[in-house]
């Protein structure tokens, strides 16, 4: 890669061609293969391997099918053509609509976050160069929550067709690595991270992408030492405890439960249009390599008014940095599409939702920075405690059972009638509420999982956070 300073931006934009799995773009201009699959750049010619130095590209090579164009359906649903015409008013909606419905996805502006984190990949060449940094994403939620589908659709974004990405639980941490080199500057994106589980030396991994350092212990074979060259998308049902870690990554939390109060009736109907229009999205991420000189620009312009913003002192400087790519991103991309339409009366993004993103963003990273864990799988903790339970490992002081007489069972008025254990009919509903002390529940858990060698995947605010938003449970905060 050579390095220019472009007259629109004080940043150097790295010049150079970046190979796609069916085409190429260099400096901003397809190109296009020959007939023996030979790229011409500069005089010079260029045949892509069909894998990397060590490993094969396991998660397959972006496609950015080039001549494909967008097309609306008679039912609101997108998809693409290559008999259709380019039209950057279409482009435009269909923008504003991805927007929507990346928001909905997820029920706020984790969204907006997720989509910043995409858009953000088309900058990682300067922003590594200028700060010697770049984050990836963090997206965790319960099982069947929805985090997979929803890292799937972002990942579309960049041409990649994933249903799931690479275990961290299988996989080596030397495959990892060879992952991580493999993709230049395009995300990574790994699956199954449990806390507790995942080995020391993936997680030094995870960790060392944000400034891509690496332990001089992982040299190959042939003595050439691998470098990273991109940052990951973690999902899991867990965040780490390792704060150095998780500082390093924005964090999404996928609920079901709050996307379904947010979309209500209209859930299933966001699912078919997602998955009728997920063909599309690497729309998005094609426009990024045709303008990349534009939006790195923009880029530059938003994340230095972001760091030297008044609102933006309170974050420490990673928080700040790592929240900053992804709101000066999704607002680079959003600016350079609405320039695109210039003259016309759509607005892509109206501002309050633009000016909404920006406190939403501001006050993610207060959260982040004041040590916020979030969302694990707590029907993985329960199962636990009722295993522990019956072995006398938890002691019953940790727990408190009230009980209490109501009219009916809780949603059934027709129910009201019950046996008692002497086979007498009684009137009305027994409910019983169980307390727990969750400091001397985690804590006596901890040693009976110790003992198979296992580990509690939660803490006290891990608890908490989850319980908080399952309508179909109430937990009461209790101080230890």
């Amino acid at each position: 890669m050579k390095n220019e300073t472009h007259s629109e931006t004080k940043w150097k934009v790295l010049s150079g061609i970046c190979f796609k799995g069916d085409c190429a773009y260099a400096d901003g201009k397809l190109i296009l293969p020959d007939e023996d699959g030979i790229y011409w750049w500069q005089n010079e010619g260029y045949y892509p391997s069909n894998k990397g130095r060590e490993t094969p590209f396991s998660q397959g090579k972006a496609m950015l099918r080039p001549g494909w164009n967008l097309v609306r359906r008679e039912d609101g649903t997108w998809t693409v053509s290559k008999r259709a015409a380019l039209s950057i008013e279409l482009l435009a909606q269909f923008y504003a609509q991805v927007c929507q419905r990346f928001f909905d996805a997820v029920a706020g502006y984790e969204g907006y976050l997720g989509l910043g984190t995409m858009y953000s990949y088309s900058a990682a060449p300067e922003i590594f160069e200028h700060y010697g940094l770049f984050p990836g994403l963090w997206v965790h939620g319960q099982m069947s929550s929805g985090k997979t589908k929803f890292i799937e659709w972002l990942m579309r974004i960049r041409g990649f067709n994933r249903t799931a990405g690479i275990s961290l639980m299988e996989g080596t941490a030397v495959g990892l690595l060879c992952d991580n080199e493999n993709y230049s500057n395009e995300p990574v994106s790994v699956d199954e991270y449990h806390q507790g589980q995942i080995k020391p030396e993936k997680e030094a991994i995870l960790q060392d992408a944000y400034n891509r350092q690496m332990s001089s212990k992982w040299i190959p074979p042939d003595g050439i030492q691998r470098t990273m060259r991109t940052s990951f998308i973690v999902s899991g049902e867990s965040t780490s405890s390792n704060a150095a870690l998780r500082s390093r990554y924005p964090h999404i939390q996928v609920s079901a439960a709050k996307r379904k109060e947010h979309l209500g009736d209209k859930e299933r109907e966001h699912l078919q249009w997602m998955e009728a229009s997920k063909e599309a999205f690497f729309i998005l991420g094609r426009f990024l390599h045709e303008n990349r000189a534009e939006f790195v620009g923009l880029v530059q312009t938003n994340l230095e008014d972001w760091l030297s913003s008044p609102q933006t002192q309170a974050l420490n400087e990673r928080e700040r940095m790592v929240h900053g790519i992804c709101w000066a991103s999704w607002q680079a991309m959003t600016v350079l599409i609405q320039s695109k339409i210039d003259g016309s009366k759509l607005v892509v993004v109206p501002s309050q939702k633009t000016e909404e993103f920006l406190r939403f963003m501001i006050e993610h990273g207060r959260a982040s920075a004041a040590d916020v864990v979030s969302e694990t799988n707590i029907n993985v903790f329960l199962t636990d405690l009722v295993t522990a339970c019956p072995e006398d490992e938890i002691p019953a002081s940790c727990f408190r059972l009230e009980s209490e007489l109501v009219e009916h069972t809780p949603g059934f008025p027709n129910q009201n009638r019950w046996l008692d254990s002497e086979g007498v009919i009684r009137s009305g509903w027994l409910t019983h509420r169980l307390y727990m002390h969750p400091a001397r529940v985690i804590n006596a858990l901890a040693i009976y999982l110790r003992k198979s060698g296992k580990a509690v995947s939660l803490r006290q605010k891990d608890l908490w956070d989850q319980l908080s938003k399952m309508p179909d449970r109430k937990s009461t905060r209790l101080n230890s």
